[in-house]
């Protein structure tokens, strides 16, 4: 007797699937390899450069905060100190010089004002600026107003770590002075706004560099070598357009440094 074996299409396609498959030999193999950089978050405050310093840090002995933004960095924002004046006959209005500022916590160096911004974003689209403006009229703790005074800057200078000046010189913005003198540091309990002291206007310029405008013109550290905690620097000046209206006594305010970025 014989026997057929009758074997369906189906059957026969279930059969080959079955059959085992094998890649081509290879001696490779593959691994990731990743990393990831991030906006920094801490910068040293750095002595304003001229053509033959280096980098020294400054000691900011006010240990004051450093405002930050995705990794741009205001290091360091001045105070304004005008000590002491005699009132006096010889002259109704009066502008007093300001005095430097401490560089070292010692007391041992003094340097004009500055503002000064660490770049660390890594950011090739930032663009920043910084603004001032003073949150209200001078007055003792008594309540007596300074009348009609205005904080008003007259020098600067602009220095880069590592940018040269003549390529800096139209990206890197100072404040603008009215009438080429100065620029009046606006008040905000007047309804003014504030006024932009240092500014980025070339997108992604200053990535990894420190910018700072020094309120003096054509500023050089080794000016300062003698300095003391009496000397004035003739940058800043508080103008008072009266004497005669002056109650004496400490007067003071304060000023608000605004950082700002993408603009």
């Amino acid at each position: 007797m014989k026997f057929k074996l009758l074997l369906s299409a189906v059957a026969l396609s279930l059969l080959a699937s079955a059959a085992p498959t094998y890649a081509a030999d290879s001696g490779t193999a593959k691994t990731d390899g990743t990393g990831a950089f991030v906006p920094g978050t801490k910068a040293d405050i750095h002595y304003p450069k001229d053509s033959d310093d280096s980098q020294i840090i400054v000691e900011d002995s006010t240990d004051r905060d450093q405002p930050i933004l995705d990794g741009l960095i205001l290091t360091y924002y001045p105070d304004f100190h005008f000590g002491r004046t005699e009132l006096n006959w010889t002259s109704n209005s009066i502008l007093i010089d300001a005095l430097v500022n401490p560089a070292k916590s010692d007391l041992s160096e003094y340097l004009p004002g500055f503002v000064q911004v660490a770049d660390i974003t890594g950011d090739p689209e930032l663009t920043w600026n910084v603004t001032a403006a003073l949150d209200d009229e001078y007055k003792t703790a008594k309540g007596d107003v300074l009348k009609g005074a205005q904080l008003r800057l007259y020098e600067k200078s602009i220095l880069s770590d590592y940018q040269d000046e003549a390529d800096f010189a139209s990206k890197i913005l100072a404040f603008a002075r009215s009438n080429g003198e100065y620029l009046n540091v606006p008040n905000s309990a007047r309804g003014e706004a504030p006024k932009i002291v240092l500014q980025n206007k070339e997108k992604g310029y200053t990535n990894l560099t420190y910018t700072s405008v020094v309120f003096e013109d054509d500023f050089h550290k080794q000016d300062y070598a003698k300095a003391d905690a009496n000397t004035r620097y003739t940058g800043a000046k508080l103008y008072l357009p009266s004497q005669k209206d002056v109650v004496d006594g400490d007067y003071a305010t304060t000023i608000t440094w605004t950082l700002n970025t993408s603009v």
